[in-house]
């Protein structure tokens, strides 16, 4: 167990890339697709096994910004800043790619 209460110890995860609705190389893109971290599911279920969100990473022209769910809070990872902040979650995000992670739950 991680003695630092911002270490999180993450096992088998799922990376969903969500460029294909926003790039522009492909013809299903939809450039008006607005989404707010409160609005991403929190959990999915795959195969009996359930993930649960983790963090995404955020495309802003010119550069990346990840977000983390760090408990009840996400915390801003920003390409161009020194530090991270916390963020409301009732911003909008254009989601690259979301990360879920094995939350050690099956469901038969």
């Amino acid at each position: 167990m991680a003695s630092n209460s911002d270490e999180i110890e993450y096992g088998p995860h799922i990376i969903i890339d969500t460029s294909i609705l926003t790039d522009d190389r492909y013809i299903t893109r939809n450039t008006n697709l607005r989404h707010t971290l409160d609005s991403i599911a929190k959990v999915i279920k795959i195969k009996n096994r359930t993930y649960s969100l983790a963090g995404l990473v955020n495309w802003s022209p010119g550069h990346y910004i990840g977000y983390a769910k760090v408990g009840m809070y996400w915390h801003e990872y920003d390409d161009i800043s020194p530090t991270r902040g916390t963020v409301n979650s009732n911003i909008i995000v254009h989601p690259y790619l979301i990360l879920y992670t094995f939350s050690g739950n099956n469901s038969a």
